[in-house]
């Protein structure tokens, strides 16, 4: 009989940019043809068998001197007390229960059960990306692979090729590119793709496919599905398909929740989601049991990088004040609101400079394009930054950091890094953006699409200091109780525990992934 973790535990993240990733917007990173043949030859061809250095734990019921763990050596065999050695490389884990049954039935024992259980823990994480290559997983879900890693499992991150996605061996993590466009609408390009990380989770041996964000969460279920592997859906907020009126987001939105409702059926699944207003959508539309799933409030943040300034805190902040709007440059971020309120406060003659710090997300249909945003920067309304490297200086640097967000968010991690850093926050009264900020606790809201509200509620801060410091007190107090990312690692390895079972590490574990 095949043993119950009959595969190596592996959690396949699949990252992308967001809910667009389904309509025809961002590319990826594209494989040429030449490499995409190489790497799905790559695939079909990589056996899903026991392989030189793979830890293995035998069970032979009845007999405790034949049972234990052991490692398959360079030559592809394993030793074992009595049995003498025996070839394992090569072999599939029931083909060596079957091998070892033989070998023990006459000589030990006359009806031998034997399992074979890998007892390599293999978190496999395929990543995709935001504007830029490799941006995603590098920026937003580092941490959970690392943590990974650090917990003693094995890691293998895929993703399409980039100047970030290659930065990842640097961490000592293992990658793979993979044949990936974004934008793609093909069907049998997608099918072909499909095939691939069917082909890649089966050689690998992963026991969980863990995908973020929808495209790539629908896919890596889907993939685990067919391969008869347990799965994890997160769904990084509803994105552009799900918010936009144009009759190609129409269209495309009963496909996907229609594809969604097969990946994520089925037995052996959770769906995380990262805000109420998702799960409330979730439970309309029934695409997957509530009892499924996890609330699990965004990617975490390392709260040790974003922090208030040693200096702030013992003398206070000086000098003129800087609002900060930090995101991807899309009309749906309220960046033209932002620009508006900073031509409005200018003005009535207020000292306040106003900076936007993100790249244009060239292929998404709501970018800005970059003259615009010179013409802003040349207008004198707000200095354009551009992609920003150090987030945690910049947010530092600012007194106030608004997000006037009306896209599908799923918890955006500009507030909860500048909540980190105890900045007040201004948002609006939308998905992802009301959870991170409760107004007058922790931040102030304002609503959607409205310039002059939010110019009033950065005078507010300006003129009232102390509101604005206790303001960005108790967002630093929420930060730290709910998005640091030891807990966010946690509450993650306890989702895969559920599915799983033990062979997950507890990482700071707390019971917060309760059903919904």
């Amino acid at each position: 009989m095949r043993a119950k973790m009959s595969r190596p535990l592996g959690a396949a993240m699949l990252f992308c940019s967001s809910l667009a990733s389904c309509a025809s917007v961002d590319s990826l990173g594209v494989a040429t043809p030449e490499e995409e043949r190489t790497l799905i030859s790559e695939a079909a061809s990589a056996s899903p068998n026991l392989q030189p250095g793979e830890k293995i734990k035998v069970t032979v019921f009845g007999e405790d001197r034949l049972s234990g763990e052991y490692e398959i050596d360079p030559g592809g065999s394993v030793s074992l007390p009595l049995a003498g050695t025996i070839k394992a490389a090569g072999l599939s884990q029931r083909e060596l229960e079957l091998a070892l049954t033989k070998k023990f039935q006459g000589e030990y024992l006359r009806d031998p059960k034997v399992t074979v259980e890998v007892a390599n823990f293999r978190p496999f994480y395929i990543l995709g990306e935001v504007a830029k290559p490799g941006e995603y997983p590098f920026n937003f879900r580092r941490s959970l692979a690392l943590a990974a890693k650090t917990a003693g499992h094995e890691v293998v991150l895929v993703s399409p090729a980039g100047p970030y996605a290659q930065r990842l061996p640097d961490l000592d993590l293992r990658w793979i590119p993979a044949p990936m466009e974004r934008r793609s609408l093909n069907p049998l390009r997608e099918l072909a793709l499909l095939a691939w990380l069917w082909r890649l989770v089966r050689a690998e041996r992963a026991d969980v496919v863990h995908g973020f964000t929808i495209k790539c969460a629908v896919y890596g279920a889907l993939a685990a599905r067919l391969a008869g592997i347990a799965r994890v859906g997160s769904v990084d907020g509803m994105g552009h398909v799900f918010i936009s009126k144009k009759l190609s987001a129409c269209a495309l939105r009963a496909l996907v929740r229609g594809l969604m409702r097969l990946a994520f059926g089925g037995a052996n699944v959770r769906v995380v989601l990262l805000n109420r207003d998702d799960v409330a959508v979730f439970r309309r539309s029934g695409v997957a049991p509530m009892s499924r799933v996890r609330l699990i409030p965004g990617s975490g943040v390392d709260c040790q990088r974003f922090a208030p300034p040693a200096t702030e805190r013992r003398n206070g902040r000086k000098g003129r004040l800087c609002v900060v709007l930090a995101a991807r440059m899309l009309w749906d971020k309220g960046v033209a609101e932002f620009v508006e309120a900073a031509r409005i406060l200018k003005r009535e003659g207020r000292d306040l400079h106003f900076i936007l710090a993100g790249a244009p997300d060239a292929g998404n249909p709501a970018a800005i394009p970059a003259q615009v945003l010179d013409e802003w920067r040349s207008a004198g309304f707000a200095d354009w930054l551009g992609h920003v490297d150090d987030m945690p200086a910049l947010l530092a640097a600012a007194d106030i950091v608004a997000l006037p967000s009306y896209y599908g968010e799923g918890l955006p991690k500009s507030l909860t890094e500048a909540a980190a850093c105890g900045r007040p926050l201004v948002t609006t009264d939308l998905p992802g953006c009301r959870d991170v900020v409760t107004d007058g606790v922790d931040g102030l809201i304002v609503p959607a699409r409205d310039a002059a509200a939010l110019a009033r509620a950065i005078a507010r801060l300006q003129d009232d200091p102390k509101l604005a410091a206790r303001l960005g007190e108790a967002a630093r107090a929420k930060a730290l109780a709910e998005y640091d990312e030891r807990h966010i690692v946690a509450r993650t390895f306890e989702v895969y525990r559920e599915l799983v079972g033990e062979r997950v590490a507890k990482w700071l574990y707390e019971p917060s992934t309760r059903p919904i």
